[in-house]
């Protein structure tokens, strides 16, 4: 595969990514916190015979820029649709895990001339009822001090938890997800989420074809079934692919079954 990386200014500040694939069909990966945008390289081998891939690093992580401030969904949404429009993207598709799958729906929703089609793995959806305990909240300080503290541990180290959590983690995607801890900026564990999203409002304004990529709640996932089917209920072109051996890192925990899946959609929707 033929890699290519830059960098884009996107709704004021630095944004990095790589770029593969030869087909004509954009598609825009976006990773979960801590993570960074080549821990979608399983995906993008798989799919760069077929489609133009582009995976970004959010800002504060990765090689992007890290603003000691800015980290609100919105502000993600905003740097996304900033990076598309930067790169003269033709309205690609949207992959989206966790953080980034939540950064997808907002662009999908904001900035419906930026999306074809929406791909989201367990986004961080859950019902009022459902909200962490206080017990369970992080505080900025501790989010902080679990991204440092990560830092000093060893490359073989920090590669074997990534392992043991991960046992069929593909090779690139271990590879990028142990780096990403060490380029990871402290300044994103500021982070706070502000007003609590209307999701479904925000469902409900998404007229693109979706694909719904869920785990099982007892192994760790956001999205329960009853979640996912208002989701489902909210949004105008939607389906479900639900993986109940995974938890919350669907493509981590089964790489085939979710690939499986991935292309069935896109094949499905007539895009490769």
């Amino acid at each position: 595969m033929r890699w290519t990386e830059g960098d884009v200014e996107a709704n004021g500040i630095r944004l990095h990514y790589h770029r593969t694939g030869t087909g004509k069909v954009p598609v825009v990966c976006a990773h979960g916190i801590t993570d960074n945008g080549r821990c979608w390289s399983g995906v993008a081998q798989r799919l760069a015979d077929r489609f133009d891939l582009v995976l970004v690093d959010a800002r504060g992580h990765g090689r992007s820029e890290a603003p000691e401030e800015g980290y609100a969904r919105a502000v993600h949404a905003a740097d996304h649709a900033g990076l598309i429009r930067a790169l003269g993207l033709d309205r690609p598709i949207f992959i989206g895990h966790s953080m980034g799958a939540a950064t997808g729906i907002a662009v999908a929703a904001e900035y419906p001339d930026c999306v074809r089609a929406l791909v989201v793995e367990d986004p961080p959806i859950r019902e009022p009822q459902a909200a962490r305990s206080p017990a369970r909240q992080e505080t900025a300080r501790h989010r902080t001090a679990n991204i440092e503290q990560r830092k000093l541990v060893s490359l073989e180290d920090l590669k074997a938890t990534g392992r043991e959590k991960h046992p069929e983690m593909t090779e690139p995607d271990l590879q990028a997800w142990t780096q990403s801890k060490y380029e990871v900026s402290p300044n994103v564990g500021k982070w706070t989420p502000g007003p609590k999203p209307d999701w479904f409002e925000l469902l409900a304004r998404i007229g693109c074809p979706t694909l719904l990529m869920t785990g099982n709640a007892t192994h760790g996932a956001i999205v329960t079934r009853a979640t996912a089917g208002r989701m489902l209920d909210a949004l105008q072109d939607a389906q479900e692919k639900n993986f109940e051996l995974a938890g919350h890192c669907i493509r981590y925990h089964c790489f085939e079954a979710f690939m499986t899946g991935l292309n069935e959609f896109l094949t499905k929707r007539g895009f490769g």
